[in-house]
């Protein structure tokens, strides 16, 4: 599969990956009905000191909401701290290289392979162009040239 990190990102990338840490007396029920205002958001993992929700692009307008709840209610929910990522490079490779996204990558496959016919029989209609281009070139520089002879009869000797 080939692509800009942003382009295979958007294509196969699951969304954003919220991480917890949680404090000895975490309340993970409350962390979970915080988070689950986002919709769609799932429990990626919780283990040990830590919890994961994978939270979908398309509901990136309520996150602010939710993380302005947990920055307020830290103590109380039993979260240390908490960062939000992208889903990573190694992470799209990762899910590619299962197979968890067959259908997908046949997708993208077919359409690269319709761009690249595309290319090339754009390339074709250039290079025929580029040769009648030159022949109007040419003589475009020699119709140029017999006009300002025309104009100044000096110029006349220097031009032959």
């Amino acid at each position: 599969c080939c692509g800009s990190s942003l382009f295979l990102k958007n294509r196969f990338g699951q969304g954003y990956t919220l991480t917890l840490t949680k404090t000895p007396d975490c309340k993970e029920e409350a962390i979970r009905k915080a988070v689950g205002k986002i919709e769609g958001a799932k429990v990626l993992s919780s283990v040990g000191k830590e919890i994961s929700f994978q939270l979908p692009v398309a509901q990136v307008s309520h996150f602010p909401e939710v993380l302005d709840d947990i920055d307020n209610n830290k103590q109380s929910y039993g979260v240390q701290d908490y960062g939000i990522s992208i889903t990573t490079m190694e992470e799209i490779f990762i899910r590619v290289a299962r197979g968890d996204d067959h259908q997908e990558v046949e997708q993208v496959k077919t359409e690269l392979l319709k761009k690249r016919a595309s290319r090339l029989e754009s390339a074709a209609v250039l290079h025929e162009t580029r040769e009648a281009s030159s022949f109007t070139q040419i003589s475009a520089i020699f119709r140029k040239r017999a006009l300002i002879a025309a104009r100044d009869k000096k110029s006349l000797g220097c031009i032959l």
